[in-house]
């Protein structure tokens, strides 16, 4: 089991370019670019999204892959999942193939397994650039371009991801502090598949979550904390 950490931004598609001007500063030479198509599964109740779970099978290079990601561990814009990926022979869930005996009972119960089914897709044209900043950390960033489908509706995409391959965390914000000093990077709290959520539930745009009104009392000054 992986953990996957990263730092997710939005980006103007008419930024690209100029993106692709500063990683080329960066890391000489041309980026490879592939296309990834993913499907996203989950039952007409959403039982996954209810465990905290994240089930897709994506396709790249003319081979599949499938991917079982737990929930997000991780705050202050860090995105941070365990996941399990395994090559599959074809474009179709292998949940036997699961090496997490818990996660594995859960998705093969029948009253599960029988009823998954596609909720959402994604394509993206992904460019991607690996640095290492000389305190050994290596680094992965991508240029994400593409769209989330999902109910009939088209949502476009156009981010940066910096994921961390190896060392500390520390160096994700310090390279994102650096790429942000040149372009307009916006962070953006969501991730593709909670967004093609959102279109499937049909609440995109996405409203604010996990956000509560604190108790206030007339005798707080501004320095209180509320309890």
């Amino acid at each position: 089991m992986a953990l996957e950490t990263e730092l997710k931004f939005s980006l103007l598609p008419s930024h690209n370019a100029a993106f692709r001007r500063l990683m080329a500063s960066h890391v000489p030479g041309t980026a490879p670019t592939t296309t990834l198509y993913s499907v996203y599964y989950d039952t007409p109740s959403l039982a996954l999204m209810q465990q905290g779970m994240g089930l897709r099978l994506r396709q790249v290079d003319g081979h599949w892959l499938q991917t079982l990601k737990f929930a997000e561990q991780a705050g202050a814009g860090l995105h941070q999942r365990l996941e399990l990926e395994k090559a599959v022979s074809g474009p179709v869930l292998e949940l036997d193939q699961i090496t997490d005996r818990k996660a594995r009972r859960f998705l093969t119960q029948h009253h599960i397994a029988s009823v998954l089914a596609p909720l959402f897709t994604t394509t993206i044209r992904r460019q991607c650039w690996t640095l290492q900043d000389g305190h050994g950390n290596s680094l992965e960033v991508s240029l994400d371009h593409g769209t989330i489908e999902g109910q009939g509706q088209t949502l476009k995409v156009n981010e940066v991801e910096i994921e961390l391959k190896q060392g500390q965390t520390q160096a994700l914000f310090d390279l994102a502090l650096k790429l942000a000093s040149s372009l307009p990077l916006t962070p953006h709290p969501q991730s593709k598949p909670e967004r093609g959520y959102a279109l499937y539930c049909d609440v995109w745009p996405l409203t604010p979550s996990k956000a509560q009104l604190p108790t206030l009392s007339a005798t707080m000054t501004p320095q209180s904390e509320p309890k």
